[in-house]
């Protein structure tokens, strides 16, 4: 009996009840990064992230908490999903250095510098003005390498994601974005960003949000396959994953929060609405998208680079320290 392929999807924001992981691994995906703090602070992200932690180990039939790259293969042999521990910001650390290991001690696997807003590390994307990494966002980037944790660039801006990708001696990646050739998006990656992300060794993980694809709102699990080629051209198919950003559950709410600078300040971005792609609405798209993958004509070892492979290999490249907390008088 063969081993499926690995699916990995690089960030997810679901709302965290059983019933939505359980159609998750019933479909076979192997690992998913789930964000537990977006804009919260050092108290709020570090229970949010223990609050995840339990939640996991109370699914632990079939969730898997991921620290490392053997707990990867490990949910995958035991049927189980990996969880990977995520942030979309770096303001959880409260620009305290010292907590950057605590966290990663915790599980933290992956952070951004900033989310979309300018911040005590840099610009995020939908700033007017991006001046670039600050003093303190070079100390960040070499807190997160020492500690082993995977550099985001997602949401980062373009002056601040190239200072970052330079600074850091790990390599970097971007969690969900879209060519900016294809869709002229503040949050999508030029040929030129993308190529600097893979050549630092990292990936270009794609997002299944219809904003950001060729045709906008029109756009179709079609298009989407259409991108992942395109982004394969430019890259190479060694350096291009998933990263879909499906928010399964999430209230209107949310999209809200996530849509003002802090979570109720001023607006920086217009989501109405769930932004989901038709046809990738829920965890079947996974297997739409391998189906319009192959009809669009990439192979079949292509196919699974992209599903799982290519994330597997990043992941491998950063996840190389052994995270250990700070002494209590460090």
């Amino acid at each position: 009996m063969t081993t499926p392929p690995m699916i990995l999807d690089a960030k997810l924001i679901p709302v965290w009840e059983r019933s939505v992981f359980q159609s998750l691994n019933a479909r076979g995906i192997t690992a998913v990064s789930i964000v537990c703090s977006i804009w919260e602070g050092p108290q709020d992200s570090w229970k949010k992230l223990e609050t995840l932690k339990k939640f996991v180990a109370a699914n632990h039939d079939i969730l898997y908490p991921v620290d490392n790259i053997a707990d990867i293969d490990n949910a995958a042999h035991q049927g189980k999903t990996g969880i990977i521990f995520s942030w979309q910001n770096s303001s959880g650390f409260g620009d305290d250095l010292a907590s950057v290991a605590k966290f990663a001690a915790a599980g933290l696997r992956i952070a951004q510098p900033t989310f979309i807003a300018r911040n005590s590390a840099g610009s995020g994307c939908n700033e007017a003005e991006d001046y670039g990494i600050t003093d303190y966002g070079r100390r960040l980037v070499c807190a997160l390498n020492e500690a082993g944790i995977a550099i985001d660039l997602a949401h980062v801006g373009t002056q601040t994601a190239r200072d970052v990708a330079h600074s850091s001696t790990q390599p970097v990646f971007y969690s969900q974005s879209s060519p900016r050739a294809l869709n002229d998006s503040a949050r999508n990656k030029s040929d030129e960003d993308m190529r600097m992300v893979a050549e630092s060794g990292g990936v270009v993980c794609l997002t299944t949000l219809r904003q950001y694809l060729p045709r906008g709102t029109e756009s179709t699990v079609q298009d989407m396959a259409e991108t992942i080629r395109y982004a394969m051209r430019v890259v190479g198919e060694d350096s291009v994953a998933l990263g879909s950003d499906l928010t399964p559950g999430q209230p209107p709410q949310f999209f809200d929060y996530i849509s003002h600078d802090g979570g109720s300040g001023r607006r920086l971005m217009n989501y109405s609405q769930p932004p989901t792609l038709p046809g990738f609405e829920d965890f079947d798209g996974y297997e739409r998208l391998q189906r319009a993958l192959a009809t669009s004509g990439v192979g079949g070892a292509a196919i699974d680079k992209f599903m799982g492979s290519n994330l597997r290999r990043y992941f491998a490249s950063v996840w190389k320290v052994t995270p250990t907390a700070p002494a209590d008088d460090e």
